[in-house]
C-alpha cells in the first residue's frame, strides 16, 4: 500500500438538507458524493458561506468566479 498524501487523510463533515450533521467521512468519499451529484460544496469564509456544485467548486479551486 502506497503513501496517502496528508489532505486526503482529512475528515469531511456531511450535512443533511436540514444542515445537521449525519456523518464524517474521508476526502475521497465526499469527493465521490460531490461528483456524482450527491453532494455540494461549502466554503466558507468571514464575509459568509457559499454552496456549490462539483462544477462550481473546480472553478472556486481554479481561482475563477463560483457562480
Amino acid at each position: 500500500m502506497g503513501i496517502v498524501p496528508p489532505r486526503l487523510e482529512q475528515r469531511v463533515l456531511v450535512l443533511n438538507r436540514l444542515w445537521q450533521p449525519v456523518n464524517i467521512v474521508g476526502v475521497l468519499r465526499a469527493m465521490s458524493l460531490l461528483f456524482r451529484g450527491r453532494a455540494s460544496a461549502i466554503h466558507a469564509d468571514p464575509s459568509g458561506h457559499r454552496v456549490m456544485s462539483s462544477e462550481e467548486w473546480m472553478r472556486f479551486l481554479r481561482g475563477g468566479p463560483a457562480a
